[in-house]
């Protein structure tokens, strides 16, 4: 099966989301072997805590 590109200007037109882009997919379904899973790297290398900015005090 060929995975589509989610930047592909003809993927974009398939499912008609046209002027607008598509950033990514986002694939939810069930491994078709129980206990599969895929190696990820640690939270710390790509996540960090987002801190909204404190309003400046007058």
């Amino acid at each position: 099966m060929i995975t589509p590109d989610a930047c592909c200007p003809e993927t974009e037109a398939e499912i008609d989301i046209l002027p607008e882009r598509l950033l990514g997919f986002l694939f939810v379904g069930t491994p078709k072997t129980p206990g599969q899973t895929t190696a990820r790297p640690p939270r710390s290398e790509h996540v960090r805590e987002w801190r909204p900015l404190q309003p400046a005090r007058t």
